[in-house]
């Protein structure tokens, strides 16, 4: 009980505690608009599969950020480091690659 009087005077002397200030709001940066990168080289990280069959993952740097994105290509499958050129951009935003010839 001597503990719980002294809480309470310590309380009654403070007072309240003031309200907090609200937090502000996460800056989220703008989501990547995938037309960027139309024309540009970029570097597979996740396989692409041959003919359309499925989708891989290209690195791609454009405007000052290096992104994933989700990409096909409808010639061989392109093996992971390889690089290839970026060549249209769908409605859903998966990226049509070819893959770049080695310098002879």
């Amino acid at each position: 009980t001597v503990l719980l009087a002294a809480a309470v005077a310590a309380f009654a002397r403070r007072g309240p505690r003031p309200p907090r200030r609200p937090r502000p709001a996460p800056r989220h940066r703008d989501r990547f608009d995938p037309a960027h990168a139309l024309g540009r080289v970029a570097q597979v990280y996740r396989p692409i599969p041959a003919q359309n069959s499925g989708a891989g993952r290209v690195r791609v740097h454009a405007r000052g950020r290096s992104v994933l994105l989700s990409a096909a290509s409808a010639g061989p499958e392109i093996g992971r480091y390889a690089f290839v050129e970026i060549t249209e951009v769908s409605d859903d935003g998966r990226l049509a690659v070819v893959p770049l010839e080695p310098a002879s």
